[in-house]
């Protein structure tokens, strides 16, 4: 199957110039595991020793859902098996995990607030924990995760948003990103509905992932001079599939 592409008109609305030297990132991404769910457990070893075999991937986005009851033996199973990674890892939550303070409570106790901002390679990687309430089915951000995105956008590095959310399900969203460079956002990484597909929101575009619960499934992505790429890996048939290609932005140097 050839990797699907943007239309002409979103890529105009998303693609930016940056000035970097460096901007070669691969990194693995696991959505949804659900650890409680039946099979979840073999599921998210299998991703693990598959990403651990990989020596180009540079490190791991965990976006949400980690526990599929939010309960605290779940989230220590998911601990122990995540932490046999051999990467550098970060974990945000999912609805699963945020959707009322018990269940917070319980993944702060493992994974810390679930938020993260790292630079590599010439790009920003921010992780933003939607949670922990979801009125009308909506993911809520605080005001200090807001803040601290805006933060994150104010200067000329690409930026790439990590959350279980696609950001046009953040209550109050036209109000938060308001405040933002979302010209700076030129990717949003979410989970949520368990597939691939890739999604026009603003900011975005957003790349929606599959969930592990399928075989232990899990994505790459690949940016390379502002060419991103995404390969889905099934590691018990060893099969790697390029779904998506498109140019992200123009790099000046």
């Amino acid at each position: 199957m050839k990797p699907a592409f943007l239309s002409a008109a979103l890529l105009l609305a998303s693609t930016i110039a940056v000035t970097a030297e460096a901007q070669n990132i691969r990194f693995a991404v696991i959505a949804d595991p659900h650890i409680g769910c039946d099979g979840a457990d073999t599921a998210l070893r299998d991703a693990v020793s598959s990403i651990n075999a990989d020596p180009d991937t540079q490190f791991v986005l965990f976006l949400g859902d980690i526990a599929d009851r939010g309960d605290a033996g779940s989230y220590r199973r998911a601990s122990k098996i995540i932490s046999a990674l051999h990467k550098p890892y970060y974990v945000t939550t999912g609805n699963h995990d945020a959707k009322s303070p018990e269940r917070y409570a319980a993944f702060r106790e493992v994974f810390g607030r679930g938020d993260f901002r790292f630079d590599i390679d010439g790009v920003r990687i921010v992780g933003l924990p939607t949670g922990p309430s979801e009125p009308n089915r909506h993911a809520t951000l605080s005001d200090d995760d807001a803040a601290a995105l805006a933060e994150a956008c104010r200067d000329t590095l690409p930026v790439i948003v990590a959350a279980h959310h696609t950001p046009d399900l953040i209550a109050r969203g036209e109000r938060i990103f308001a405040a933002v460079d979302t010209v700076r956002i030129v990717l949003w990484l979410a989970g949520h509905i368990h597939r691939n597909t890739v999604q026009a929101t603003v900011p975005g575009p957003s790349a929606v992932n599959v969930s592990t619960l399928e075989g232990g499934r899990y994505n790459i992505i690949e940016i390379t001079d502002g060419v991103l790429s995404i390969t889905t890996v099934a590691p018990r048939t060893a099969e790697e599939r390029c779904w998506y290609e498109t140019r992200l932005y123009e790099r000046h140097k």
